[in-house]
């Protein structure tokens, strides 16, 4: 049996490093969009949902009256089921859009020549194609692999707190690879 060949750390070039890093706004995008927000302003990160103030404001000009509001609330929970909430009350997310966001990330990079066409549109993983980049000893390989594992999800739904720490290891790899780009 021919045992599987270990890559160690690599340096990737330049070039691959900046095609990585725009590919990578697509990924950062679906979170923004989401409501988690990383863009620093006087280099400290903005948490989603930070901003409620005006959204509030906003909501309340635009709200109907009471009567018409309480219908639309018991029409929502009429099956007791609320899409957006999961059993604890928070926010859950959609596995299934979170993957459209990482096939646009790796199509980029078969576009840009960094990975190669893949078979009837199978992609590798996202821990697979940084490994290819990077080696598997690379630091970035852990965060990735549990960037992967917190939006696995549930039943095709992923929680409020694993999108949380999700985003949040999306930042150290956009840290990490812009460390790699300096250097």
């Amino acid at each position: 049996m021919l045992a599987k060949k270990r890559r160690g750390r690599r340096q990737p070039t330049k070039k691959t490093l900046e095609a990585l890093s725009e590919a990578l706004k697509e990924i950062e995008a679906y979170f923004e969009m989401v409501g988690f927000s990383h863009r620093k302003k006087d280099d400290v990160p903005q948490l989603p949902f930070e901003n409620v103030e005006p959204q509030n404001k906003k909501a309340l000009e635009e709200e109907p009256d009471e009567s018409e509001a309480e219908e639309n609330a018991e029409e929502e929970t009429e099956d007791g089921y609320d899409e957006d909430d999961d059993s604890s009350g928070g926010s859950v997310f959609d596995r299934e859009e979170i993957e459209v966001a990482i096939d646009v990330f790796l199509s980029e990079l078969v576009q840009e020549g960094i990975l190669p066409k893949y078979p009837r549109n199978k992609l590798p993983t996202l821990a697979g194609t940084f490994e290819r980049i990077f080696g598997e000893d690379h630091p970035i390989i852990k965060t990735v692999q549990s960037f992967e594992e917190h939006i696995e999800g549930y039943f095709d739904v992923v929680g409020y707190e694993d999108m949380e720490i999700a985003s949040n290891q999306l930042t150290e790899i956009r840290d990490m690879i812009n460390k790699e780009l300096r250097d």
